[in-house]
């Protein structure tokens, strides 16, 4: 009998234990789902605040002329500036909320890591417009090339071009 009643308190003492510690992670719960809500709608107001304002400052032509430019070469690659910017916005705001939400939570490791993420970013979108200048001056130099040597009526042009324009790429 002895052996059941300690089974008995072992029991109601663990699932007290998890009772508590429901109890005691609620708040913070509750805490990170109303920043979660919030931010939604943050972010909500923000993206049609940033689509009205590209449309009013006409982004999409910008997007038309860097598609007309065709920096991919045949490929049918899009570019919507307002598209990626409003992504990009969209992200970066979720991150800081998350951040926040895991805060209240008490999950440090969260926010630290995707604070962490935060400081990359500004490196990765340089990185994107250094590359997208390169292909830009990389496309430039190869029908310049391409052209000078039909002008003056040389075969190789092409050739050439390509070489130059992969090169530049590489080590651009």
């Amino acid at each position: 009998m002895e052996t059941v009643d300690k089974w008995k308190d072992l029991t109601f003492e663990s699932l007290s234990n998890i009772f508590k510690d429901i109890a005691a992670a609620l708040p913070g719960i509750f805490g990170a789902f109303i920043v979660i809500v919030f931010g939604w709608i943050i972010i909500k107001i923000t993206t049609l605040v940033l689509r009205k304002i590209f449309k009013v400052i006409k982004l999409s032509s910008i997007s038309e002329k860097i598609n007309d430019a065709k920096l991919f070469g045949d490929a049918d690659i899009k570019i919507d500036l307002s598209k990626i910017i409003v992504t990009f916005v969209k992200v970066l705001l979720w991150l800081v909320f998350i951040i926040v939400a895991s805060d209240i939570m008490g999950l440090t490791i969260i926010s630290t890591e995707i604070a962490n993420l935060l400081r990359y970013l500004p490196i990765l979108l340089s990185a994107m417009v250094i590359f997208m200048i390169g292909l830009f001056l990389a496309k430039t130099i190869k029908e310049t090339i391409i052209k000078v040597f039909d002008s003056i009526g040389l075969g190789g042009g092409k050739i050439l071009g390509n070489v130059l324009f992969y090169l530049i790429i590489i080590f651009y």
